[in-house]
């Protein structure tokens, strides 16, 4: 393995940073490993050998020659606590790659990776009919060339942000509901994640209506509402 690479991310969103980078480079391939705890002591020699059985630390200009002369597919591999990814490129697989693994297409199936007690989606965001015509009428691109990946929280995940606000909605005690709301602050923002916020914050106006406590416009102004991902460091650094 070449000095100074890479690959052991310090954080979940690190993680799920990096793959959002990698899925949109065209790395729409990959397998996922989970590591046995027992063999925590192991987890290095196993990452290296993945590394040597992909040939995921080639240099850029190694993975540009190999594209150019063998129309060769890109390897990469990274790793968070005990969840290990592989992602290729399309391409050649060539003789010197051990292709033993089964790979899935993240533009057909999603990627779901657990995190405590909540579940990350990442999945292919493709324009539905309604969504094509609002980005037609105002001049867009809707070549599907051009649709992106995205993250969201897992549909067990949302209904249990529902569940804990509609039993805390129970106190009649509109400060409360704010707090709970507020803690989903604490996701990273991307688009997915950012439109299931939306419309549950628009589901605890409506039941606060319902309940007989609506929120005033000044309330609604005051509660939190992060859209903006901020920067994080993505990989630990190598232990000398």
């Amino acid at each position: 393995m070449s000095a100074g690479y890479l690959y052991e991310v310090a954080s979940y969103q690190g993680l799920l940073d990096i793959l959002m980078r990698m899925f949109s480079r065209g790395y729409y391939y990959y397998h996922v490993v989970e590591l046995p705890e027992a063999k925590r002591e192991k987890w290095s020699n196993i990452d290296q050998k993945l590394i040597k059985k992909y040939l995921t630390d080639q240099s850029k200009f190694q993975r540009y020659r190999r594209k150019k002369n063998y129309n060769a597919a890109s390897f990469f591999y990274v790793r968070w606590n005990e969840l290990s990814f592989i992602l290729h490129t399309d391409g050649e697989v060539l003789d010197d790659i051990d292709y033993s693994d089964k790979f899935l297409d993240i533009r057909v199936k999603p990627l779901k990776i657990p995190v405590s007690t909540v579940v990350f989606v990442m999945n292919y965001f493709h324009y539905d009919k309604k969504m094509k015509e609002k980005i037609t009428k105002k001049g867009g691109n809707v070549d599907e060339k051009n649709a992106k990946v995205t993250v969201h929280l897992s549909e067990e995940t949302r209904k249990g942000h529902l569940d804990v606000l509609y039993h805390v909605f129970n106190t009649m005690n509109k400060r409360k509901v704010i707090h709970e709301f507020e803690k989903m602050n604490g996701y990273p923002c991307w688009r997915g994640i950012v439109a299931q916020k939306r419309a549950i914050q628009h589901w605890m106006f409506r039941e606060a209506e319902k309940r007989g406590i609506p929120f005033t416009d000044e309330e609604k102004k005051s509660i939190r509402f992060t859209d903006k991902r901020k920067p994080v460091s993505i990989y630990k650094e190598p232990v000398e």
